[in-house]
């Protein structure tokens, strides 16, 4: 290939590159475009499966979203905190409060006044 024509060559590439990022052009506009489609699927299958585990929707907008591993790994750890939450919620109102103090188990205090303000003492 002669000098001319390889001169030629490398000005139509460099034409045809992205500056920024030193790749074709619309490259990054495709890969941007491609992982929101992702995103976007990835999320609405989170959703479904967040419904069918009878976990709140809303918490889709915590989940990793870059791939589908890693999506359901943060299904996993969001299914088991939220569980692990409800349980301990359970445990205190079961808990309750302070047992209820015992009633005296003999009334002798309480009959012995009653006889005294019989007496008229």
């Amino acid at each position: 290939m002669s000098n001319e024509l390889r001169k030629e060559k490398d000005q139509v590439e460099y034409l045809f590159l992205d500056l920024e990022w030193n790749q074709p052009c619309g490259t990054t506009e495709l890969a941007d475009r491609e992982a929101a489609i992702t995103k976007g699927e990835l999320k609405a299958e989170a959703k479904n499966t967040l419904a069918e585990k009878k976990l709140p929707v809303s918490l889709a907008d915590l989940l990793v979203y870059t791939d589908a591993d890693s999506c359901n790994k943060s299904i996993a750890t969001i299914e088991k905190v939220f569980q692990e939450a409800v349980e301990a919620a359970v445990q205190e109102k079961l808990k309750g409060g302070d047992p209820q103090k015992k009633a005296p188990e003999s009334n002798k205090d309480l009959e012995a006044q009653i006889e005294k303000i019989m007496r008229g003492y």
